[in-house]
């Protein structure tokens, strides 16, 4: 009982007060703040801080609109059953923007999820910025020449860049030591996707961005947030991550 009630104490204490003096208190344990309060959308986390998505408000209540793997764009009701060995989504973060904004990034997801085969959504390492030539229409969606496809992360992104707001500063983002290996489990491990959009994939070059740094971001007071506010942002997200038993240490 009593490390029940330290835990929601933490809790409070992190939707009161935020990260720190320059962070706001945006960022909500599903714990403490329910799916349905989210008016409009926001950003979704899963529990490891290994996927990442939009949450956004349609007929019939919130949904959570996220890219599973290759061909699978899912809009369906958040998982949020904390089941052992299964990641969930655990946190998700409102993002400061005007609600006009945050009524076009959902109206963006709507578009998505509103039209038949939207799930046949391609997975790559494309740039996020510009990937879309158009977002609804007679098509769901037409992406520009070129480019192959987008991870969990890139989609998030490139939604919010579409509506002319992006989350991050993409030219101060530094490619890491271990992004192609991590790339290349990724491809080894989705087996829907066949050989020849594989190797369309494997020669993108660029570096990563993570999923739990695109979240990190969207709870900065100032966009776009630079490669090392990102970094800074997800420590601290991990840290109330891993006091809440979400990721591992």
């Amino acid at each position: 009982m009593i490390w029940n009630r330290a835990k929601e104490m933490l809790a409070n204490c992190w939707a009161s007060y935020g990260t720190g003096p320059r962070e706001p208190a945006r960022v909500f344990l599903l714990a403490n703040r329910p799916i349905n309060d989210v008016e409009i959308a926001a950003v979704g986390v899963y529990s490891n801080g290994s996927h990442v998505g939009i949450l956004h408000r349609q007929v019939g209540g919130v949904r959570f609109l996220h890219l599973c793997g290759h061909d699978s764009l899912v809009n369906q009701v958040p998982n949020i059953s904390a089941t052992p060995g299964h990641a969930h989504l655990a946190i998700w973060i409102a993002p400061k923007l005007d609600p006009s904004i945050i009524r076009n990034i959902a109206g963006l997801c709507r578009h998505f999820v509103f039209q038949e085969q939207y799930g046949d959504f391609p997975y790559g390492f494309s740039h996020p910025r510009g990937f879309f030539r158009e977002i609804g229409g007679v098509n769901p969606f037409v992406i520009r020449p070129h480019t192959v496809g987008l991870t969990c992360a890139t989609f998030v992104l490139s939604i919010f860049d579409y509506a002319c707001y992006p989350l991050i500063r993409y030219r101060t983002w530094a490619i890491r030591k271990g992004d192609k290996a991590a790339r290349q489990r990724v491809i080894d491990n989705m087996r829907q996707m066949g050989k020849q959009h594989a190797e369309r994939v494997i020669r993108e070059v660029g570096p990563r961005y993570h999923p739990l740094e695109v979240a990190a971001a969207t709870s900065s007071n100032n966009y776009p947030v630079s490669f090392g506010t990102a970094l800074r942002l997800r420590q601290r997200l991990e840290v109330i991550c891993r006091r809440w038993g979400s990721i591992a240490p």
